[in-house]
């Protein structure tokens, strides 16, 4: 997906979230999608990287 397409189906996915703003990271899993709070870990590398290492597997 390449330009407006995939701005368009960023806002239809951040719309369908509840989210606002960028940056903003969604993850899926199957059919359920679940939201990472990055405000978080910023600043916090070793903790970011345990948070994307579970959310991986």
């Amino acid at each position: 997906m390449r330009g407006q397409a995939h701005v368009d189906e960023t806002r239809r996915l951040m719309e369908r979230f509840g989210v606002t703003g960028f940056p903003t990271l969604l993850t899926q899993d199957g059919d359920a999608w679940s939201q990472i709070p990055i405000q978080r870990y910023l600043g916090r590398p070793a903790l970011w990287r345990e948070v994307l290492e579970s959310v991986a597997t």
